[in-house]
């Protein structure tokens, strides 16, 4: 489905999020889509763009200053239902209870930041194509009632003459006395008991509510009122009855819009028209808004419905229910080498194995990207559910073959069971998702079962991430500063950027605590961008002050986020512009495992770095999957050795044997080296003799504040590099 079609204008959509970086990417990326474009920085100048007209369906951030995402949806939906105005959530967080609360309020649907564009795109245009049919749907009933009209019209004027217009009309047309007798009718008419129901197709009933009752038009429940209706329209007391029935007709099923026309006096026109390709295009818009398109699998929608109707059902009988979120790993590796098409494959095998040990009651679902869920209704003991959890991580432990390739999956799962662990549909699913991190945190290919403590961690981890979103705007960030002494003289050559962060309380939160949360959630990307433009400006002050800033480097890292940022290179040459630094004093480390996850992709972004006179680093060297021949592909001038093995290395011959082994394989590339984590008097003699070219570590200095580095500067200091 795409942006428009020969017969539409493009879909208009609103994108609101607070973030200009957000808004330029979706813009951007959408228009090329063929989408009309509009842009909101706030909520309240959404809703008066909405107000204006003209928008089809709305991109609307959860997390705003001022009014955000929920307050703007709850005052679109006073005005607009899901149909006539489409909004998918922007969120920063895959947290159920935040998702299941956008739902509930009226989002269609949601991505999670960092957008996967692909995913966000096709979203777009379910929702576009949901959109345009519902308004095609109520153009063609708007027709239909035209045509009912211009038609009843036109029987009024020659009827009794010109029976072939009858004849001619696409509907089947009775002629209704005052006491609901047939006195004419066309020939689909007479054909109508044969479409309907075995009946005599020469229209020798002429009761057309007798004709009725034998169609089934009527069912049990609405009989009465619609006969009272029919009787009030022949009587003149109606100008006109509209309904819907459903039949089945040579095996197969058929829908009719039903209409009944007064008529002048008495009596009345009807018209049965046949609808069922439109019936059938609204299952299939159903279908699209609770079923996942790759698998045909139920959809968070309705699994969350599943939930519900189950908990409804078993929690006053006390039964028990099971919840199992299946986490896979490593699809993006399959996305990436083979293409979108293997990566559905991927899902659709993923899917089987799953199926292979479920019940037949039981419920699978496509809950998320990378993700399963099962609702298990019978018989969810603790010890079955541990052993289909155990049956599903020792399958995922063969590789999927895709296109003659193995690839090995990664899985890990969250247990939550009802009622213990939650007694609505809502708990449940926040708690299975603490399950699953848990599982995610313990390492790969596990399972958990939910905890109280679970929740107490969640709650902590949502309360520093919503700090961390207000230290941004805040000013409550740091760079300190960890200096790099090179052997030969003992000199400061450079330092690593390294983030600190330091509440109003004054008590600085550990790195180790807020990056991977920064990471998980996407806010390393805006985090990453604040680093390198405060690395900037420490640099041209430094420059204003006579330091030397060559050869001196400051060092910053950038996140596996960042790096997959389409607008990394353009985000680098603005900061460089507002800043006027030097960018032959500013050095990228990136981590070896970022670097060799898209070889191709990332080798065209280190590429533009260079050119424009940036240094390049690879951090935590050792750890990954480099080759000589990939080394040889990046632009890199400095290698730095990974901290676990230069703490190993005076006490462990392997260890040991990696640092001279990266040395000389760095030496023989003219590559530089720089050991990092160099904590001890032994480990300074052991590199220097390995004729390492660089250290950094607690050894000769912290990292430090800004100012404390700068008196460094200032006094020329000199490390004694000779042991």
């Amino acid at each position: 489905m795409g942006a428009r079609d020969k017969h539409s204008e493009p879909a208009s959509i609103l994108v609101v999020d607070d973030d200009r970086n957000n808004r330029d990417l979706l813009l951007s990326r959408l228009s090329r889509k063929g989408y009309e474009m509009h842009e909101a920085a706030g909520g309240q100048a959404a809703l008066d763009k909405v107000t204006a007209g003209g928008i089809d369906l709305v991109l609307l951030d959860l997390m705003m200053p001022e009014m955000d995402g929920m307050e703007v949806l709850r005052r679109l939906r006073e005005q607009h239902s899901p149909t006539e105005l489409p909004v998918i959530m922007v969120t920063a967080s895959d947290e159920r209870a935040d998702i299941l609360a956008a739902l509930s309020a009226g989002a269609n649907d949601y991505v999670v930041k960092p957008v996967d564009l692909t995913i966000l795109i096709s979203r777009v245009e379910v929702q576009v194509g949901l959109h345009q049919a519902e308004n095609r749907l109520r153009q063609l009933n708007l027709n239909l009632e035209e045509r009912v009209d211009q038609r009843t019209v036109e029987l009024h004027q020659a009827l009794d003459t010109q029976t072939d217009i009858l004849n001619g009309l696409p509907a089947k047309v009775a002629l209704l006395d005052n006491a609901g007798k047939i006195i004419a009718a066309n020939q689909r008419w007479l054909r109508f008991s044969c479409d309907l129901g075995n009946y005599d197709d020469s229209g020798g009933e002429s009761d057309y509510l007798a004709i009725c009752k034998k169609a089934h038009c009527f069912t049990d429940e609405n009989m009465p009122q619609l006969v009272s209706d029919l009787e009030a329209v022949l009587s003149g007391k109606r100008r006109r009855l509209i309904f819907e029935h459903a039949c089945r007709a040579d095996g197969e099923e058929r829908h009719y819009n039903v209409t009944l026309q007064g008529r002048s006096g008495a009596g009345a026109i009807a018209m049965h028209t046949n609808i069922t390709e439109l019936k059938q295009a609204e299952q299939h818009i159903e279908h699209l808004a609770y079923f996942d398109q790759s698998t045909g699998l139920p959809n968070l929608r309705l699994f969350t419905d599943r939930v519900t109707h189950f908990t409804g059902i078993f929690g006053p009988q006390k039964k028990p229910l099971a919840i199992l979120t299946i986490r896979l790993s490593k699809l993006g590796l399959i996305k990436e080498t083979l293409g979108q098409t293997a990566a559905d494959k991927s899902i659709d095998l993923a899917a089987q194995r799953l199926a292979k040990y479920t019940e037949a009651g039981d419920t699978i679902a496509r809950t998320g990207p990378q993700e399963f869920s099962i609702l298990i209704t019978w018989f969810p003991t603790t010890t079955r559910v541990s052993r289909l959890a155990q049956q599903f991580l020792t399958d995922f432990k063969a590789p999927l073959v895709i296109e003659n390739h193995e690839f090995h999956l990664s899985a890990n799962i969250g247990i939550c069971l009802f009622p213990e662990n939650g007694d609505d549909p809502e708990t449940l699913l926040k708690n299975v998702t603490s399950a699953v991190r848990q599982a995610i945190a313990q390492g790969g290919n596990s399972y958990r079962f939910f905890t109280a403590d679970m929740n107490a961690t969640a709650m902590r981890r949502l309360s520093l991430e919503k700090k961390l979103r207000r230290a941004l705007d805040n000013e409550e960030l740091l760079i300190y500063l960890q200096p790099q002494i090179a052997m030969d003289t003992g000199r400061i050559e450079g330092a690593e950027a390294l983030v600190r962060w330091q509440p109003p309380d004054g008590k600085l939160i550990s790195p180790g605590e807020f990056i991977p949360l920064a990471e998980e959630t996407g806010l390393d990307v805006p985090l990453g961008e604040w680093v390198l433009h405060r690395a900037c400006t420490t640099l041209k002050k430094m420059e204003k002050n006579g330091f030397p800033v060559n050869p001196f480097s400051l060092s910053v890292n950038f996140s596996r986020n960042q790096m997959r940022e389409p607008k990394i290179v353009e985000m680098v040459d603005q900061v460089l512009a507002e800043t006027s630094a030097n960018p032959r004093s500013l050095k990228i480390e990136l981590l070896e495992n970022i670097v060799m996850e898209n070889v191709d992709q990332l080798s065209g972004v280190m590429d533009a770095f260079r050119e424009r006179g940036l240094g390049l680093a690879l951090d935590d060297f050792g750890t990954g999957h480099s080759s000589l021949s990939s080394l040889s592909r990046f632009p890199i001038e400095t290698l730095k050795v990974d901290r676990s093995f230069i703490i190993q290395m005076t006490r462990d011959p392997k260890s040991a044997a990696i640092v001279q082994a990266v040395i000389a394989l760095a030496h023989s590339m003219e590559l530089r080296v720089i050991a990092e984590g160099m904590d001890a008097k032994e480990q300074l003699a052991f590199l220097r003799a390995c004729q390492c070219d660089s250290v950094q570590g607690f050894y000769f200095a912290r990292p430090m504040p800004v100012a404390d580095f700068l008196q460094l500067m200032v006094e020329e200091k000199t490390f004694n590099t000779n042991v």
